[in-house]
Order: C-alpha cells, then structure tokens, then sequence
C-alpha cells in the first residue's frame, strides 16, 4: 500500500481539512461507490463542496450540484431514450464545452465507453469512424449537424442525440 500517495489524494480531496461530518460522508460514500475515476470524483466533490464551480466554458459556469444533477439526469435520458447501457460505445461529436463533460460523465455513470470524435474529420472519414469503433449512437452538438446530414452513416443502431436541452 502507498501511504503516501493515499495521504496526497485524502489532502487534495479536503478530506483532511475539517468540514461538515454529513458531507465527509456522502464525500466518503460517493468515493466508494463510484470509485476514483472521473465520475466519482465529481460525485465526491459534489458531496462535498456542492457550491464550488465545476466546468466553466464560453456560455455558463456550473457547480458541482448543478453538474452531478444535470449528469444524472441526462444519464437517465441515455438509458430510457435510446437504450444506452454498460459496454456500449457512444461517440461524441461535440465542441469544448459543458455539455461535451456532461455527456462524457453520463456516458460514464452508465458504464458505457465514450469515444471522443474529431470535429474536423471529412464525411468519409465520420462514416470510417463511426464503423471501426461500433458506435451504437452519436451524441452531438447543434452546430455539427450539417456535418452528419452530408455522412449518413449506415451502423447498425446509429442514432444521435443533442447534449443540450
């Protein structure tokens, strides 16, 4: 065991600081649950410090709270919609943005495989893609539809869904 690496990762994640014995446990549970992937660090950071800014980009700031409930919630839309469930690969066509997190961590909650996808890749290239890595939908962002319009793609189960609401 790495005694020091844990005694890092307890001090980075404030559980050595004083805080709100409710907190340091929902912080502990989620850390628990979740692991100490990117998901469970946001579930554990929301549980702990649910105010702080999570993702800022060029239209909003959100906070852990926000983030953990928008992921959830989109998790949920995933599963129910379009039958998203663990081992699946989902592509990502999105710009750097909130909703580009948001898709990823909910991709993640589900167990299912995020596989990011360049934005400036031609339509062949989309369609090549999309084939090689199996992905069984495509989430992506207002602005890239035309791209998928011109590269209809013809995987089984291909489907796309925007982040945003």
């Amino acid at each position: 065991m790495d005694t020091p690496f844990i005694l890092r990762t307890m001090a980075s994640r404030k559980l050595l600081h004083p805080g709100s014995p409710a907190r340091i446990v929902r912080q502990l549970n989620a850390l628990r649950r979740w692991g100490f992937g990117l998901y469970g660090e946001m579930r554990s950071t929301a549980a702990r410090d649910p105010d702080r800014i999570a993702v800022v980009d060029e239209d909003r700031q959100i906070t852990y709270a926000e983030l953990d409930l928008r992921v959830r919630r989109l998790a949920n839309a995933l599963r129910a919609e379009h039958g998203v469930r663990a081992g699946d690969r989902v592509g990502l066509l999105c710009n750097n943005s909130a909703g580009m997190v948001e898709a990823m961590l909910a991709l993640i909650a589900l167990g299912a495989q995020a596989v990011l996808v360049n934005t400036g890749l031609g339509n062949t290239q989309l369609e090549a893609v999309a084939h090689d890595q199996s992905l069984t939908l495509l989430v992506h962002d207002d602005d890239l539809l035309g791209m998928l319009a011109a590269a209809p793609c013809t995987c089984p189960g291909w489907r796309c869904r925007r982040p945003r609401g």
